[in-house]
């Protein structure tokens, strides 16, 4: 199914990263509290050690109390970028876990952890960016730089597990803000389309599509209209994608941009730059940026 999100493309831990939990361990009681009053931990609040996915936005939540100061010395730059490095990695654990039994809301569960990951590798890369020690300067720098491009690749993933887990068009723009406010969709060399062609319409089949498109932010309603569409870009996917994998870059770009060209849009002139990443199966991402209400460049895809 087009909009199925499986990650194929990174091989996920086995087990969570230790890390994150003797991390966890080490934030004291006090801050803690007030780390884990938002509303969003409340399933987790009461036993953030308790082993297992559904716990592990609260342990995610203590970690990031570490990580958003400057390290002030070489050993704790050190300890910061192997704590990062357990945090994206626990998001591609979260993404990829199968529990042992079924678990009711599972798809909900990966999308809260990997998400809260994602922002606490975000948190790290600014604390990265603020070192002012000359001594230690180059060093963070490169380890920012280098942790920017993992949690880049972590939100662009968080977007298709938003998808697999039917969030809602606005929930699914919250996320793409994320994409977009941490500089992840500057790529280059990306094929332009001028001027959208030809009378496309939202399909009319789909109420409940219509209606969340109406509601949503721009990013929104461009996802859930492309949603609407799915069944013109499959016929690119199924020609250019295969088990995660980009087989024909060059074919995918050219069919996919092809056809969202001929797409009348539902944004409007007044509504500026709205960059999205539209999901095309299996943690395949398509970066698009629309300006006055048209498609300005579109691609290239990348395996999430």
């Amino acid at each position: 199914m087009l909009w199925l999100a499986l990650f194929a493309a990174v091989v996920a831990p086995a087990v969570e990263p230790a890390g994150i939990a003797r991390a966890a361990r080490e934030v004291i009681a006090a801050e803690a509290g007030r780390t884990l009053s938002d509303p969003a931990l409340d399933a987790c609040r009461a036993a953030p050690q308790a082993p297992g996915l559904a716990a592990l936005p609260c342990r995610l939540a203590l970690v990031g109390t570490l990580v958003k100061a400057a390290p002030t010395s070489a050993a704790a730059l050190a300890a910061r970028r192997a704590l990062l490095t357990d945090v994206v990695d626990a998001a591609q654990w979260a993404s990829a876990h199968e529990p042992d039994r079924p678990v009711p809301g599972l798809r909900r569960m990966r999308l809260d952890a990997h998400r809260r990951a994602c922002g606490v590798a975000f948190d790290g890369v600014a604390g990265l960016e603020a070192v002012t020690d000359p001594a230690l300067v180059a060093d963070a720098r490169a380890a920012a730089s280098a942790m920017r491009a993992r949690a880049c690749d972590c939100a662009l993933r968080t977007v298709s597990l938003a998808v697999g887990a039917d969030a809602p068009p606005d929930a699914q723009a919250e996320i793409q803000g994320l994409l977009t406010g941490q500089r992840c969709m500057l790529a280059t060399a990306q094929p332009t389309i001028t001027t959208p062609r030809g009378p496309g319409v939202l399909s009319r089949g789909s109420v409940v599509v219509q209606k969340a498109a109406a509601a949503a932010s721009p990013a929104g309603r461009m996802l859930a209209f492309a949603e609407s569409r799915t069944v013109e870009l499959q016929r690119c996917t199924d020609t250019g994608v295969e088990a995660g994998r980009i087989t024909d870059a060059v074919k995918l770009d050219r069919c996919a941009c092809g056809v969202i060209g001929r797409w009348k849009l539902p944004l409007t002139k007044d509504e500026g730059r709205v960059e999205v990443a539209l999901p095309l199966g299996e943690g395949v991402m398509l970066p698009l940026v629309v300006d006055g209400g048209a498609v300005t460049t579109c691609g290239p895809a990348q395996a999430g």
